[in-house]
């Protein structure tokens, strides 16, 4: 089956001499998984950077039944994304959620709100030029919402620990819950969306404890979620 679609690059490696395989969440289809021969010749029409992390493209797939790599017919640039790869912060952030949704979004599993929520986000990181320093938070807390774990309720002076496990605030601390202070900058990235990002005040430490929180709240949540390579790389750079 031949199909048009926007796409979303998640992961890619080299595979073969020449070739590479590329994870890519499309809007029709979901995470589709791709063979692409001959990328690294120059006569290939499907160059290396097309396929960096979180790039968005317009692809037509011929998708092949009951196997699990398709193939790409054509591809192009549907939004030119400036800054992303080239600035050092925003590449990092770019590989922590490139690698957070190739883990978290499963083969054929789609969803319009889904993919929109991913697409405008990425076009929107492009576009910053201060204050993103949140801004893998902020998507990451609310990326559970579409994976069907968001957090049932918020902080209060009666309920002031976030339990990862539970996905609650609650009124003693646990095992899998985190200092009040952190739970309140935590309920503040719940509450708030990338137009306020700029007023959550936290820390390089407070930012790494959440961050930490929010990996784990997924880990907890989503059973064989592998260990987050970029994770450490997310907080070199940000230290």
């Amino acid at each position: 089956m031949i199909s048009k679609t926007q796409g979303i690059v998640l992961h890619s490696f080299k595979y073969a001499e020449n070739s590479l395989i590329t994870s890519i969440y499309t809007r029709e289809h979901g995470r589709v998984s791709c063979l692409i021969q001959g990328v690294h010749t120059k006569k290939s029409k499907f160059k290396p950077a097309f396929f960096q992390p979180l790039t968005i493209l317009e692809v037509e797939l011929h998708l092949s039944q009951n196997k699990d790599l398709h193939s790409l017919k054509d591809i192009s640039v549907t939004q030119p994304l400036h800054s992303l790869h080239s600035n050092p912060y925003k590449n990092a952030i770019v590989l922590f959620l490139g690698e957070i949704l190739y883990r978290t979004l499963r083969e054929g599993e789609h969803g319009e709100q889904l993919f929109n929520y991913i697409s405008h986000s990425i076009e929107l990181l492009d576009t910053m030029h201060e204050n993103f320093s949140n801004f893998h938070l902020v998507f990451t807390a609310h990326l559970s919402k579409y994976l069907g774990f968001f957090p049932h309720n918020l902080y209060t002076e009666a309920k002031p620990f976030f339990n990862a496990k539970t996905a609650n605030f609650e009124s003693a601390k646990t095992v899998h819950s985190i200092d009040q202070k952190a739970s309140l900058l935590f309920s503040n990235i719940l509450t708030s969306d990338f137009s306020n990002i700029q007023s959550l005040d936290l820390n390089q430490q407070y930012r790494g404890i959440i961050l930490e929180t929010i990996v784990d709240f997924y880990m907890l949540h989503l059973p064989g979620l592998k260990e987050i390579k970029s994770l450490d790389v997310l907080k070199t750079v940000f230290s």
